[in-house]
């Protein structure tokens, strides 16, 4: 569109400027900023001189007083206040636009017959990459150099392979496996294939995301002593784990997946974490004291997993996955600010994540996904599975209201989070994020009371704090489940006269607590050291748990606590009760199936049901919100699955770093 007409007071040359600027075909604006500065100068050199000959004008045309010497200085600073003011903004449209010129990039499919491949990192030389692929369970490692079609398969074994980094010398590729006691560990594959060689253990505490320095000398991961975040390093690579010092990053209550990784030379660390307060990065100096660990980034939202990122070689600048209202795609964006311009995507059922740029900076590879969203019902006779509800934007969490034929779900079908809830085919919507504060980005885990008059549910914010808020479902202010400050709640399950909730808790230690449902009420704790959403059996006399420690698995346990009874499974995904409360059924992921199987609480005794594709492995696309429920009838158990399909991509043709983006660092 036009720009609105200046007003008259606007001397002539600077209007022709201005003009000039808004000229709608390129070869009308100015070559350079260094001819627009001479202009400038001009006319502020020039400006008494056009001011005082129409001050003359007008004196001898309407005989009026002539001004007086500080009037015409008011009449220069108010006009040359125009000037830069215009000028100004001007410069600042300039700065803040986009880059991107589509018909020079050049998109080129590196991995698409393979699984879901992820985690590619360069070759120190640029000649080539390393990746992993696979189905879950059945990962593997993969090496594919530029001037070959085809991937080389590194590693034979299945398991669940993560790629580090490369040797200095780019003859083996470290990877993150387990260790024959189940346990995380470093390993190094050579490039021409061969048995993966043991390089070092990555305790329990630690987060299982190793990052190898480009130059393949230093180690960083990010993990917990006790609930204590840490980053740790090993170098050179193999050596033992040091704590990084000091810590200003310090946190306890985290969500998603912290992760650190080395800028391109090795000379520092970022690292990204989500904390109660929000989304926060630092760059820390390596090696330790050399300088102050520092913010950066401050212009990177909260808004979904933890993005991934890649610097290009002069560490000021790189892309990140960042996620908005459009889904993850990628951005440009620079160490002090953050993101800046969007390089890819504008559809939400499709993302890119997981920038990572060549040794030049030149190449790009990233990973492209397509996502199905999905609500699906398992019978529990013969485990066939049936579509409830699919959908290309984020859909799932659904939860069964045990006395009436309606679940509730959460999705953003109509563009922002919301709960619905579904009777016959029916759907209206329960929840929505207008009666909340700006800054609503999740609502999680909905579950309808025992009579259907009221949703508990958790609601994160912009700021990384997610805690439990009731609802009715007639409308209202919600209220907050418990008086509680700085903890994360999760999910929770009615107690069957509807006057407790059961939910869990990451604060000083992850638990499973007990609140009454009269709101802001003051919790206990039932069980400490637990994970994942507890379920209430329709009896009231068990509440469902899993154990801390991964390898232990799933239990009961009474509702006063002090009754446990445990019956392992660390493979299964979550448990809910038959409408007797005598069974658990749970899924059980293995690495080609998932078993949906019954679990006789008294006598323990398993019984398999059927199997399930791992199409629809549960899955949710927030975390711990995976919820079995079971029908009212006893006959199905409804719950959420996600079908990714994910290929890898590289992209040339993009815009390298320039002055441009040295002055974009400037705009706040």
């Amino acid at each position: 569109e036009d720009a609105e007409p200046l007003p008259a007071s606007v001397p002539a040359p600077l209007r022709w400027i201005i003009e000039r600027l808004l000229s709608k075909d390129p070869a009308d604006r100015y070559d350079s900023t260094r001819d627009l500065y001479r202009e400038l100068r001009q006319v502020r050199d020039r400006l008494s001189e056009t001011v005082s000959g129409v001050q003359a004008a007008s004196t001898a045309s309407f005989a009026a007083p002539a001004a007086t010497p500080a009037l015409t200085r008011n009449r220069r600073f108010l006009l040359a206040a125009l000037a830069f003011a215009v000028i100004g903004s001007a410069a600042g449209w300039f700065l803040m636009q986009w880059r991107v010129d589509v018909g020079r990039l050049r998109y080129m499919p590196m991995e698409v017959s393979w699984e879901n491949p992820s985690d590619a990192v360069w070759s120190p030389d640029g000649t080539g990459f390393a990746y992993v692929a696979g189905a879950a369970g059945d990962r593997h490692v993969f090496v594919r150099y530029l001037n070959s079609p085809t991937p080389v398969m590194l590693t034979r074994t299945a398991d669940d392979w993560y790629t580090a980094g490369w040797s200095p010398d780019a003859k083996r590729v470290f990877a993150r496996g387990k260790y024959p006691q189940g346990r995380y560990a470093l390993f190094s594959v050579p490039v021409f294939g061969g048995d993966p060689v043991f390089v070092m253990q990555l305790d329990t505490p630690f987060m299982p995301i190793p990052r190898i320095s480009d130059d393949g000398r230093s180690l960083v991961a990010v993990g917990y002593t006790g609930l204590k975040l840490g980053v740790y390093t090993s170098s050179p690579v193999g050596s033992p784990l040091q704590r990084y010092t000091p810590e200003p990053f310090e946190a306890r209550a985290l969500s998603n997946s912290p992760t650190a990784a080395f800028g391109p030379d090795g000379t520092w660390i970022t690292l990204i974490q989500d904390v109660i307060g929000g989304r926060q990065v630092w760059k820390l100096p390596f090696p330790p004291g050399k300088a102050a660990p520092e913010r950066i980034m401050k212009g990177l939202n909260s808004i979904g997993p933890t993005p991934r990122w890649s610097w290009f070689p002069n560490s000021r600048y790189g892309f990140i996955s960042s996620t908005d209202e459009q889904g993850a795609h990628l951005w440009f964006a620079g160490v002090r600010n953050g993101p800046k311009w969007k390089l890819t995507g504008t559809t939400p059922s499709e993302s890119e994540t997981q920038p990572m740029l060549s040794p030049d900076g030149k190449r790009m590879l990233f990973v492209q996904g397509n996502v199905d969203y999905m609500i699906v019902s398992a019978s529990l006779s013969d485990a066939t599975v049936t579509r409830v509800i699919s959908s290309e934007m984020q859909t799932g969490m659904p939860a069964w209201a045990r006395q009436r034929q309606e679940f509730a779900y959460e999705s953003r079908r109509n563009g922002s989070p919301t709960i619905w809830v579904r009777n016959e085919g029916t759907d209206r919507p329960i929840v929505t994020p207008d009666i909340f504060p700006p800054g609503t980005s999740l609502f999680a885990s909905p579950a309808l009371s025992p009579g259907a008059d009221r949703v508990v549910y958790t609601r994160g914010d912009d700021m990384q704090r997610f805690q439990n808020w009731i609802s009715a479902v007639s409308g209202g202010p919600p209220v907050r489940m418990t008086n509680e400050k700085e903890v994360v709640e999760r999910g929770g399950a009615w107690s069957p006269d509807g006057t407790s909730i059961v939910y869990w808790e990451y604060g000083s230690v992850p638990s499973i607590r007990i609140v009454k449902s009269t709101g802001e009420a003051t919790p206990v704790t039932l069980r400490q050291s637990a994970s994942n959403v507890p379920d209430w059996s329709p009896d009231g006399q068990w509440i469902s748990f899993r154990d801390g420690t991964d390898e232990v698995g799933w239990g009961v346990i009474s509702p006063d606590g002090k009754t446990v009874r445990s019956f392992g499974e660390p493979q299964t995904i979550q448990v809910t009760f038959s409408p007797d409360s005598k069974r658990l059924y749970g899924i059980r992921v293995e690495p080609s199936r998932c078993v949906l199987y019954s679990i006789d609480i008294a006598s323990k005794e398993k019984k398999i049901i059927g199997e399930i594709s791992k199409d629809f492995t549960p899955a949710s696309y927030s975390n711990p919100a995976i919820r079995l429920s079971v029908s009212p009838d006893g006959k199905s158990i409804l719950y959420p699955a996600i079908r990714r399909s994910n290929s890898l991509w590289m992209l040339e043709g993009f815009d390298q770093p320039g002055w441009v983006d040295g002055l974009r660092e400037l705009i706040p």
